[in-house]
């Protein structure tokens, strides 16, 4: 007697998958695949020897050297991630007989950081997170922070912000730029412009570059984040 049944291969449904991220501008530098869902959006995202779980959501020109990333992460544009960092830890609890999650009701295992969009951390633009930091679930990270190597992040961490250690706290000049500055860019939203137009302007100085934009920005159609999303 012969089946009808077709024989699937499992190497087979890596290979498609690993088509349909490569046609949704996934670069997989490592041996690793995102599992599903991976959201991302449309464009190039560098993903190197990390482990990627369900349901996170990477903006573009963004990369991720090795590590891992648990789930429900939110992680924006121009993100800088070194080597072994982990973003999101799972949350156990003390309190019961057992710490064990198997005990545990599903909804009691995630805990989030953003209510509304139901995100276990947010990263927001340009972060630079150094080599072995760790990032715990329940965290925000502003726009333009930057998390040393090594640091183990437990509280959110402000705008621009630089912060290292364990735990991490502000060090150093405590912040990239004065504060009006943090303040004009992110207002600026300069992540929505298009690529080519941010590598025309006069990108290495905030001032320098706030006031071109000031001249310039008429007529430069913007590309708000995630206005358009691939579900891989």
């Amino acid at each position: 007697m012969t089946s009808n049944v077709a024989a699937i291969s499992i190497s087979d449904d890596s290979d498609d998958r690993k088509a349909r991220l490569a046609s949704a501008g996934v670069i997989l530098k490592g041996g690793r695949v995102p599992m599903e869902p991976f959201i991302c959006e449309g464009g190039p995202v560098t993903i190197g020897d990390a482990e990627i779980g369900p349901w996170n959501a990477i903006g573009r020109f963004s990369y991720i050297n090795s590590g891992f990333i648990r789930k429900s992460v939110e992680i924006g544009r121009y993100c800088s991630i070194g080597r072994s960092v982990t973003i999101g830890t799972g949350t156990h609890d003390i309190a019961a007989i057992s710490t064990s999650p198997v005990l545990s009701p599903a909804s009691n295992i995630v805990k989030y950081a953003d209510p509304i969009r139901k995100k276990s951390v947010v990263i927001g633009h340009d972060v630079w997170i150094g080599d072995h930091a760790m990032i715990l679930t329940g965290v925000t990270v502003g726009t333009g922070a930057v998390i040393a190597a090594g640091a183990i992040v437990t509280k959110d961490v402000e705008p621009y912000a630089i912060v290292g250690g364990n735990y991490a706290k502000p060090i150093g000049k405590k912040a990239r730029f004065p504060q009006h500055l943090c303040d004009a860019l992110i207002d600026s939203k300069w992540w929505e412009l298009p690529l080519q137009v941010l590598r025309n302007s006069p990108y290495g100085s905030p001032t320098d570059f706030l006031e071109w934009l000031a001249v310039n920005s008429q007529g430069v159609k913007r590309d708000p984040f995630f206005s358009r999303v691939h579900r891989i």
